[in-house]
């Protein structure tokens, strides 16, 4: 109970990223440091939401980052002071199966 009553604040979030650019394989670490992660995750929401609003968009289900500019939204989470921080390493491309979310 103690843990379903308390509110959640998390001050960084970590991606990692995978995919291929110039025919290689990439992986790259970003971590954020943030006021509050749902403060994130719902500015970039009401973004994609706006943008839709304003603009004709291919059918179907598309991610942010194939109909946003990234540098836009980073502006506006930095000004708004949603995201304090963030910084991107590279990190080694294996051939190996993904690692599912929480595996070690």
């Amino acid at each position: 109970e103690a843990i379903a009553n308390t509110y959640p604040h998390f001050k960084s979030v970590l991606y990692d990223l995978t995919g291929e650019k110039d025919g290689k394989k990439i992986r790259k670490a970003t971590v954020c440091q943030v006021e509050e992660a749902y403060r994130l995750c719902g500015m970039v929401s009401a973004i994609a939401a706006e943008y839709l609003l304003e603009n004709d968009c291919k059918k179907g289900v598309s991610w942010a980052c194939e109909v946003l500019d990234a540098k836009k939204v980073i502006d506006i989470l930095i000004t708004d002071n949603i995201l304090r921080d963030f910084k991107t390493i590279d990190l080694p491309a294996e051939d190996d199966d993904e690692q599912d979310s929480g595996e070690f």
